[in-house]
């Protein structure tokens, strides 16, 4: 296997490992990871007021392409995922998923991204150890 495919596998199964012990703990790493990966591609929304000590993230948002993955604490229960296809600045559509379906996804277009920017790659790499 090529390197790409091994930094695929492992973004993909690092992720889905932190989704599985902890949602919320997941967001929040999820969220620090984009935001130092991918810091013009990446939007995180968190709760609260600016001035409040705790500020938990209440969506994370990563714009890859045409798709933009979405991942949003309702609040209570699991977190809800969305993929959205974007043209021109306009959603043509924006379908729900299962979380590890788009944990997946958005593993397959970090990786497609990663491929093109070393920083990326970089930052994907040391994420997977």
């Amino acid at each position: 296997m090529e390197e790409e495919d091994w930094l695929k596998i492992g973004v993909a199964a690092h992720l889905s490992r932190e989704y599985a012990a902890d949602q919320r703990e997941f967001l929040e790493s999820l969220a620090q990871m984009l935001e130092r990966a991918l810091p013009g591609h990446t939007k995180v929304v968190r709760k609260g007021s600016l001035f409040s000590r705790n500020r938990p993230v209440k969506e994370v948002q990563v714009q890859l392409g045409d798709s933009r993955y979405t991942l949003h604490d309702p609040g209570h229960g699991a977190l809800a995922a969305q993929r959205a296809l974007i043209k021109w600045g306009i959603v043509l559509r924006a379908d729900p998923l299962p979380v590890d379906d788009w944990i997946k996804e958005l593993g397959d277009g970090l990786q497609e991204y990663a491929q093109h920017n070393q920083e990326a790659a970089g930052a994907l790499r040391r994420l997977v150890g």
